[in-house]
């Protein structure tokens, strides 16, 4: 028999995201969600499997997508030819048909867990992004996942853990309590740097109540109008993540090599044309920093998920730190965010393969770490 081995969803480190009766309850929900899916990868998930999720509860059938879209999208080598190989074109075509009315549920779990798995899917290029891309701008809007591409240009679904999803669609008024974490990402990803990465999962246990908000965009219009429509909604953030491929000077939101060009008027409000000069945030976009700098208190931290950016003198982030009074975090060589870890009520960011992390406020250097010299206890360092 086969084993889920997908990377846990955190529930202890999202105690601080959702409250216990929601954790306790999805906990219930994935047990029986995994019972549907359980050996399925023996010999290539089968058609009996999809059958099991259209005859389920919706709620299930929906993490079960969730579930499925992490094995598919991390263990390629292993699950995803298999799955391939599984199915005649017909059967696909079934399974996309059914994954797109499940797109445009009422329920959250089973909407957005359908857009998770059917974003996994649409890049074995099986003929499925056609019907991804119709189910996501069919009228009338009003899935939790069609609002989200909508509203803030989520897309890429199986970037995010399900449970953040679910914060992310919560469109209710923010509590007194509860804290803002905005999730910024780009529409470019050439190597796929941005799937399935811990470390927006490792910044839940920061707070003991917090909200998620998440925008994806291809250029600086895009942006800034998505996130200044979410600081009008909830306010500023107190804790920003913000990701793009980047260099010392900046980082990119969309490029030619990203999206192919879309005739469709629709898509490309979107994902950004290609031939828009604004697909790369840089040092010499004033205006663009300043609306950056204003989404976060500055008694919160602006993390970079970028190449470089801190890079050198006068490196991005180095110029950011001069416009936001808060703290950046920001990487000094190519490469991803290793972990993120809060010590003592301290936040420390440690990029990967020995990287040297560099923390700037008001435009200097507070301090450069790296894995190696990754401490125990700290209460100078982060926010």
């Amino acid at each position: 028999m086969g084993q889920i081995v997908t990377p846990k969803s955190s529930h202890s480190n999202l105690t601080g995201l959702l409250n216990g009766k929601f954790l306790e309850d999805h906990a219930r929900l994935e047990n029986r969600a995994k019972e549907l899916i359980i050996g399925g990868f023996d010999g290539g998930i089968n058609a009996e499997v999809f059958s099991k999720l259209g005859k389920s509860d919706p709620k299930i059938s929906g993490i079960a997508m969730g579930l499925l879209s992490s094995e598919l999208g991390i263990y390629y080598e292993e699950y995803g030819k298999k799955f391939i190989a599984s199915f005649t074109k017909t059967q696909i075509s079934s399974i996309g048909d059914y994954l797109s009315k499940s797109i445009k549920s009422p329920v959250r779990e089973l909407s957005l867990g359908a857009a998770q798995l059917m974003y996994t899917l649409s890049r074995y290029d099986l003929g499925i992004k056609s019907k991804f891309d119709k189910a996501l701008n069919e009228q009338p809007t009003k899935s939790d996942a069609q609002l989200l591409f909508k509203n803030c240009g989520v897309y890429h679904f199986a970037r995010y853990p399900t449970e953040v999803l679910y914060s992310a669609a919560d469109t209710s008024p923010l509590d007194n309590n509860e804290k803002l974490i905005l999730i910024s990402n780009p529409n470019s990803d050439w190597n796929n740097a941005f799937l399935y990465t811990k470390s927006i999962s490792q910044i839940f246990g920061f707070f003991n109540k917090a909200r998620v908000k998440i925008v994806e965009s291809g250029t600086e219009k895009q942006l800034t109008e998505r996130t200044e429509r979410l600081k009008k909604n909830y306010g500023q953030a107190d804790l920003s993540l913000i990701g793009g491929h980047g260099d010392p000077t900046g980082f990119e939101l969309g490029s030619e090599k990203s999206e192919k060009k879309s005739n469709n008027n629709f898509f490309t409000s979107i994902f950004g044309n290609q031939d828009d000069p604004q697909w790369v945030v840089d040092t010499a976009d004033t205006n663009v920093i300043k609306h950056l700098a204003s989404l976060t208190k500055k008694t919160g931290a602006v993390i970079f998920r970028s190449c470089s950016l801190g890079k050198g003198s006068n490196s991005f982030a180095e110029v950011f730190s001069k416009t936001y009074q808060g703290k950046v975090f920001a990487a000094t060589q190519d490469g991803g965010i290793d972990f993120i870890d809060n010590v003592n009520g301290r936040t420390h960011v440690y990029y990967s393969e020995g990287m040297m992390t560099r923390l700037f406020q008001n435009g200097r250097i507070l301090r450069e770490e790296n894995i190696t010299k990754r401490p125990k206890l700290r209460t100078d360092y982060g926010f």
